[in-house]
């Protein structure tokens, strides 16, 4: 599963090329989508003809006024949180952020047993995201004392708020366990009312109930050492596509070259 909205329409196609180039299992990748139309999903099919494709379209969808994105994220990150919705002939999905490049075969992703965990992900490696005491005390300074007051509280009782957290861009998901406990109903709010975003949805929701997987899989170059990454992982503002150079960014313009060969 992917999510994009019209500013990574040119960026997507690298990531699809990526997954391509390093395996050999059949591909059915459900794409989420803002601003895009019929041409997109028609370039997209005629370009990648081996995956099978299944198009969502969230113009519609609102998550009103107080939601609050990073400055390098867009509002098309939120719309995963419905796949449990979406998806429900799947126990299972692995969901791919776009600021990626995958170098090795993600089908061992998708082979991990998550047993009762509701995801399998990389731990946050950043201290300020080390538990969820500091996002959710920065997002509700943004209120009146009283709202804040009992947002938290009633996040302390919901939420282990001291348990780990895991970075939300390469996730293998438990859509099995999210249905049967009604994830998307019972965690929108967080985003509507609360200020959160989606990884932050996720962190509170897992109470520590998660699958760690190696950085290799989610290697951000900034943060992270390992000497063969099998998914790069630009996360925060610097991206590959940008003119600035980034770590890796050979690695990103090599696959954009085999995707214009393409066209």
């Amino acid at each position: 599963a992917l999510a994009l909205d019209q500013n990574l329409e040119d960026m997507i196609p690298v990531v699809l090329q990526s997954l391509v180039d390093h395996t050999k299992r059949e591909i059915n990748a459900h794409v989420m989508t803002r601003g895009l139309g019929a041409a997109f999903r028609e370039r997209m099919g005629k370009l990648f003809p081996e995956i099978n494709f299944t198009f969502y379209n969230f113009d519609e969808v609102n998550y009103g006024e107080d939601i609050a994105l990073l400055s390098h994220i867009s509002v098309s990150t939120m719309d995963r949180l419905f796949l449990p919705e979406m998806l429900k002939n799947l126990d299972k999905v692995l969901y791919l952020d776009i600021d990626i490049l995958i170098q090795g075969d993600v089908g061992e992703l998708y082979d991990l047993n998550l047993g009762d965990n509701v995801f399998a992900g990389k731990r946050t490696r950043l201290k300020t995201w080390a538990n969820m005491i500091r996002p959710i005390t920065r997002a509700t300074l943004h209120f009146a004392p009283e709202k804040a007051w009992d947002i938290r509280k009633r996040l302390h009782d919901k939420a282990d708020l001291t348990s780990r957290t895991f970075n939300a861009g390469i996730l293998v998901l438990n859509l099995e366990l999210m249905r049967a406990e009604n994830f998307t109903a019972e965690h929108m709010y967080l985003v509507e009312q609360c200020r959160m975003n989606d990884q932050d949805v996720f962190n509170i929701y897992s109470r520590d109930r998660v699958l760690e997987i190696d950085s290799e899989w989610n290697h951000v170059p900034s943060q992270d050492f390992n000497a063969s990454p099998k998914i790069i992982h630009w996360a925060g503002p610097a991206k590959p596509w940008k003119p600035e150079y980034v770590l890796l960014k050979g690695r990103f313009e090599a696959t954009k070259a085999k995707v214009e060969s393409r066209l």
